[in-house]
């Protein structure tokens, strides 16, 4: 039956790949300086906001670690850096993401980041509303430009829940009606998808969400989710055809044993025959790896 597939945004609805596009000093720091103290908070997370910053001013430092809605590091000196998620501002309110650099806690400047819609996204959107599924977004983006991604792709603002933590992501999945189908694809995703009743990774999503999902899809887009939730669909109605043919088996050939009317024999070919023809029609809707697609525990071990 019809139920919510609720969607991470950055890296599930979007390429994942963001850019650095403007960079405003609040202080004497320049643009290069800036980047760098970011990169001592980013430095070795992998997070599409890390890869981002660190794409651009290169590594810096040991590295930082990422909480909830910002990540947190040192400079040279031992002082802290931070680098948060802040609303974005009048002039940026598409941008993907608007971060602003902290330093001993004071803002000394803000950076821009930007991200493409991935082209899959409202076909699938579209098909899934026509199939009835109730659809949401979940992200801890900011609303602005999470209500933007929701517009793009065919959403209404009620269907988009933003600025959301990870565990409030998880809560957000429990709170709704079953089933829940949870679509994401970083670690901090790793909450919801284990409160949702299945969930799914994409193709480019963090090795540990990978090894998490019930559905991991290893190649291709977002439209694999529809073809995932075909094969479902396929599985469920072989199980019960089989679980048919095994009640009409029982149903007939044991009052026929019992009465008997059949020997020992032709009742035990016939239980093979039966079991056989539940084998062969199984196989019918084995095709997932075929479709680049893995349930469960036939997902490859992420680990090198």
């Amino acid at each position: 039956r019809p139920g919510t597939v609720v969607f991470d945004k950055t890296g599930t609805l979007t390429s994942g790949t963001l850019e650095v596009t403007r960079v405003v000093s609040l202080s004497q720091f320049s643009r290069p300086e800036l980047l760098s103290l970011a990169a001592r908070a980013e430095t070795g997370i992998d997070h599409p906001i890390a890869r981002a910053i660190v794409a651009a001013a290169g590594p810096n430092g040991p590295g930082g670690l990422r909480f909830a809605r910002k990540a947190v590091g040192a400079d040279a000196s031992g002082k802290s850096v931070e680098v948060a998620g802040i609303a974005p501002p009048d002039d940026c309110q598409a941008c993907a993401a608007t971060l602003e650099v902290r330093l001993e806690g004071v803002a000394v400047g803000q950076i821009f980041l930007d991200d493409q819609v991935d082209p899959d996204v409202a076909p699938i959107i579209g098909h899934l509303r026509d199939q009835g599924v109730r659809l949401q977004i979940a992200t801890g983006d900011a609303q602005t430009p999470a209500l933007s991604i929701g517009r793009t792709v065919g959403l209404k603002a009620e269907e988009i829940a933003a600025d959301l933590s990870p565990l409030e992501k998880a809560d957000l999945v429990r709170a709704l009606a079953p089933p829940v189908v949870f679509v994401g694809d970083g670690v901090n995703d790793a909450p919801a998808m284990a409160a949702s009743d299945c969930s799914i990774s994409v193709h480019r999503a963090h090795a540990a969400a990978t090894a998490n999902a019930s559905v991991a899809i290893l190649d291709g887009g977002l439209e694999r989710v529809r073809e995932a939730m075909s094969i479902a669909g396929r599985y469920r109605a072989t199980g019960r055809s089989n679980a048919a043919l095994a009640l009409g088996y029982n149903a007939i050939v044991i009052p026929l044993a019992l009465m008997g009317a059949m020997s020992p024999l032709l009742a035990a070919l016939t239980m093979t025959a039966s079991s056989l023809l539940a084998i062969a029609n199984s196989l019918r809707a084995g095709k997932a790896r075929s479709l680049g697609i893995s349930i469960g525990r036939d997902q490859p071990d992420p680990t090198p």
